[in-house]
């Protein structure tokens, strides 16, 4: 996401809205209806690489709004965090939202020109691919575009993790699995997760697919 391909998320998702408040930022980011704002676990029964998650050293989020994320990957992993959001009214609630001493583990950027050949041991994406999918034109950046900046910032061990749904786009994720050769280590549609995502009331209805893979397993054979 570089300045010149910044527009990638403008007319899809929250990045062209311009947040006049903290409340109004959390609430974009998946605020749920009990007015909660969990962090979205990445720890768990389904999730085969939890000891490389508990032991990375460098975790990056795409789409990462005010950093809901955050707190459990401070208080759960040993990582440097770095978020990338294109909305500057987003980040600028980033520290209003999280506690100040986690200010040295973290880096945030609006796109992908300041992360050079940076490589990450985690790339996380939640509720964020599902909004943009295949509508955006060129020069707009669609999920295939961003996938392969994201592969850039890969090494043959880097653990993804998405959660995201299909009904904005029916059939995206399917297609994205095929364009970028990705084949899932997991891949569970319709995720029951009982209050482990943002949004507990959503998906205790299962209404989100948790997809993980590892590089080495996907696009690189």
């Amino acid at each position: 996401m570089s300045d010149n391909n910044s527009k990638e998320l403008k007319r899809y998702g929250v990045a062209g809205i311009d947040f006049n408040s903290v409340e109004m930022a959390k609430a974009y980011t998946y605020d749920t209806k009990s007015q909660t704002f969990p962090s979205t676990e990445l720890t768990f029964k389904e999730n085969p690489f939890n000891n490389q998650i508990k032991n990375a050293r460098s975790i990056l989020e795409i789409g990462c709004g005010v950093g809901r994320n955050l707190p459990w990957i401070i208080e759960n992993t040993r990582a440097n965090y770095t978020g990338v959001d294109p909305n500057d009214s987003m980040l600028g609630y980033f520290w209003e939202v999280n506690d100040q001493s986690y200010k040295s583990r973290v880096s945030l950027e609006k796109d992908f020109s300041n992360l050079k050949d940076q490589k990450f041991d985690v790339i996380i994406c939640t509720y964020v691919f599902q909004h943009i999918s295949y509508r955006p034109q060129p020069p707009e950046m669609n999920i295939d575009d961003i996938t392969q900046r994201l592969f850039e910032h890969a090494t043959e061990d880097t653990v993804f993790i998405f959660i995201e749904h299909d009904k904005e786009e029916p059939g995206w994720i399917e297609k994205w699995f095929k364009n970028n050769k990705i084949l899932p280590d997991v891949y569970i549609k319709n995720w029951t997760v009982h209050g482990r995502c943002s949004q507990p009331h959503q998906c205790a209805r299962g209404e989100h697919d948790l997809i993980i893979f590892k590089h080495n397993t996907s696009h690189l054979k």
